[in-house]
C-alpha cells in the first residue's frame, strides 16, 4: 500500500521515503521543561524531546500521498517509528558534534550517519562463498519475473461467456458479439503477473499461470464472466551466479549496511527513553 515499501532495504527506506517525514519538520530544540509538563500536542517524547502531533499529522499526509488506499493502525505506527528512529540519529549526531544548527540539517546528519555504516560493510569485502550462499538465499532478488501477454474481455451474460469462448478457441475475433466488452485498459505485450493482479484480480491472475493445457479461459469472478486469451506466457528466469556476480557483491554489501543500520538504530532504542502519549498509535 505505501511505497515507502517496509519490506525493502532500510538503507533505502532512510535515504528515500524517509526523507519525505525528514522533511515534514518538527523543532528538534524543543525539550520538555524542567517542570516536566507534557504539551498536549505531543504525541511522543524520544529523550525529553517531543515529537508533535501536527509533525506526525504531516507525516501521515505525506506517506498517505504515496498511497491509493487510506491508512491502517500499523501504517501510522510504522510512520510514528520512523519518526523516533529519525530523532534518535539526529541527536546522535548533536551528539557526536556534526552540526549545532536546526532543523534544515536534519537530512544532513542522517545522511552522515547512514553513509559511515555504508562504507564499515563496504569495507568488508565478501568472498566468493558468501556471495554464493547469498545468492542462493535470495535468488528472488536476481530473477526476471515470469510476463504474460493477454487480451481480455467482460459480460454480465454466460451465454454469451460461452459463445465467445468457442469464437476465441476457433481463432475468431468476437466483433460481432454486442454483449461483450473487451478491457482495452490492459497494456498490449508482456507484463508481470504483479499487474495482471492489478487489473483483473488474483484469482485471474492465478488461473492464467495455472493454465497448460489452453491459452482461453474463461472465468466467472463476481457476477461477471471474463475471457482471457493468453498470447505469450513466459517463466521466471534466474539469473546465473557467474553473470550477476557484481550484482550479487552490491546486494550482500547493501543488505549488511542495512542489518548494520537496524542495529544501531535498535541500539539508539534501548538506551532512549521513549514514551507514548497515544496508546492507540
Amino acid at each position: 500500500m505505501i511505497n515507502f515499501n517496509k519490506s525493502s532495504h532500510l538503507y533505502y527506506l532512510l535515504l528515500g521515503g524517509f526523507f519525505g517525514l525528514v522533511f515534514a519538520g518538527y523543532g528538534i530544540f524543543n525539550k520538555i521543561d524542567a517542570g516536566g509538563s507534557i504539551s498536549r500536542d505531543t504525541i511522543a517524547v524520544v529523550n525529553k524531546t517531543p515529537i508533535t502531533m501536527e509533525s506526525y499529522l504531516r507525516a501521515l499526509d505525506r506517506y498517505q500521498n504515496d498511497s491509493k488506499d487510506s491508512l491502517s493502525d500499523d501504517d501510522k505506527s510504522w510512520v510514528l517509528q520512523r519518526l523516533i528512529e529519525e530523532e534518535l540519529l539526529v541527536q546522535r549526531g548533536f551528539s557526536l558534534g556534526m552540526i549545532t544548527t536546526d532543523n534544515d540539517v536534519r537530512g544532513a546528519i542522517v545522511r552522515t550517519l547512514i553513509a559511515s555504516i555504508n562504507a564499515e560493510a563496504a569495507a568488508a569485502k565478501p568472498n566468493e562463498e558468501n556471495l554464493l550462499e547469498f545468492y542462493n538465499q535470495n535468488k528472488e532478488r536476481f530473477t526476471y519475473p515470469a510476463t504474460i501477454s493477454i487480451k481480455a474481455w467482460v459480460t454480465n451474460s454466460r451465454e454469451i461467456a460461452q459463445i465467445a469462448q468457442i469464437k476465441l478457441e476457433a481463432g475468431e475475433t468476437l466483433e460481432s458479439l454486442k454483449e461483450i466488452r473487451f478491457l482495452n485498459n490492459i497494456p498490449n505485450g508482456l507484463i508481470t503477473l504483479r499487474k495482471i493482479r492489478e487489473y483483473l484480480g488474483p484469482s485471474i491472475a492465478n488461473a492464467i499461470m495455472d493454465s497448460t493445457n489452453s491459452n482461453i479461459l474463461n472465468q466467472f469472478i463476481q457476477g461477471r464472466w471474463y475471457l482471457i486469451k493468453i498470447i505469450e506466457k513466459n517463466k521466471d528466469i534466474i539469473e546465473p551466479f557467474e553473470s550477476v556476480k557484481n550484482h550479487v557483491e552490491n546486494e550482500f554489501i547493501r543488505d549488511k549496511a542495512d542489518q548494520k543500520l537496524r542495529k544501531y538504530i535498535n541500539n539508539l532504542k534501548e538506551s532512549a527513553s521513549i514514551i507514548y502519549l497515544d496508546q492507540k498509535i
